[in-house]
């Protein structure tokens, strides 16, 4: 399809772009550390930052070793901030989760920012986050990389984004849109005192 789809009379398409982009990155796993039930060495590291985050009064973040762009720190929170994944680093653009060694998660999961990714776009913002983790975190993990158990990059998660001016909504409108709640509230159908 050339150009921007047609729109309703009197609308104005104003841009359309990725709003959320989470990237795994998923790792063979070290048998020898699995059957002694040992950790890496991103592992052991990750590990003495939190105990560093918890041992303060009152817990926070730390920062780390690990820069971003233009020097930026990347800071460690104390706790993993996600089911399932058991360290948290975050910078002004994106937050990754780190899972344990022996989970059957994928090892690194990244989400970008919407502000980053309307700065540089999905495509630079997935070159910029696999390549920093391939230079800053794959070196420290146990056994990689072997020439044939490269790091599997996934995208896990993608949301597109549409603005517009000029649309009028109506509540008959709402069964189109997509909602992950289980029930829904249209607040603009109720008295005014009742929301």
């Amino acid at each position: 399809m050339n150009g921007a789809p047609s729109l309703a009379r009197g609308v104005r398409l104003l841009s359309l772009h990725v709003d959320a982009l989470e990237i795994t990155c998923s790792l063979g796993q070290v048998r020898l550390l699995l059957d002694e039930g040992g950790v890496d060495a991103l592992e052991r590291e990750l590990a003495e930052l939190v105990q560093l985050a918890r041992s303060q009064a009152p817990q926070c973040a730390v920062e780390t070793d690990w820069t971003w762009g233009a020097g930026e720190p990347v800071i460690l929170h104390p706790g993993a901030m996600r089911r399932g994944q058991r360290y948290c680093l975050e910078c002004g653009d994106w937050t990754l989760f780190v899972a344990a060694i022996s989970s059957r998660r994928p090892r690194i999961t990244v989400q970008c920012r919407a502000e980053y990714l309307l700065r540089v776009g999905r495509l630079a913002a997935w070159d910029e986050v696999t390549a920093w983790v391939e230079e800053q975190l794959l070196p420290w993990v146990g056994g990689l990389p072997e020439e044939d158990d490269e790091p599997c990059w996934r995208i896990a998660r993608i949301d597109l984004a549409a603005d517009v001016l000029g649309a009028k909504l109506a509540p008959n409108r709402l069964p189109h849109f997509v909602s992950r709640a289980n029930a829904r509230r249209a607040l603009h159908d109720e008295p005014e005192g009742e929301a």
